[in-house]
């Protein structure tokens, strides 16, 4: 009697699995010329279905209080708001102005200024 040696069966062991690579950041718009995050997607602030572009914003500083007011440019393309571009003025309160009405808002802050140079000039 020969006994035969049967061969061991293969076991094949499956290999670790990479873990799976992080999402693509992508927006669902595309940046403004004016979009301070234009290269750096993660700045954004975006969901899957809303990307918020902002500008550089500009500040009028108050003296001894901090901010007095603020503006920047805003795009928050989201549902039917898409390409809608305001001028987001912040202090004691907050509006996001039209092209018209950022044209009047303009108009009247340049009155404002010019009446606070009249008073400046009759301070003693």
């Amino acid at each position: 009697m020969s006994i035969v040696a049967s061969e061991s069966p293969v076991v094949s062991v499956p290999s670790p699995t990479a873990p799976p690579a992080p999402p693509v950041v992508s927006h669902p718009t595309p940046c403004p010329s004016w979009c301070k995050d234009r290269h750096a997607p993660l700045g954004h602030h975006f969901g899957p279905t809303q990307t918020a572009h902002w500008s550089r914003r500009y500040v009028l500083p108050g003296e001894g209080c901090g901010v007095l007011a603020q503006a920047e440019l805003a795009r928050v393309d989201c549902g039917d708001r898409m390409d809608e571009e305001v001028l987001y003025v912040s202090g004691e309160t907050h509006v996001e102005l039209s092209r018209e009405e950022a044209d009047i808002f303009i108009v009247q802050a340049q009155a404002w200024v010019d009446a606070l140079r009249v008073l400046r000039r009759q301070m003693s």
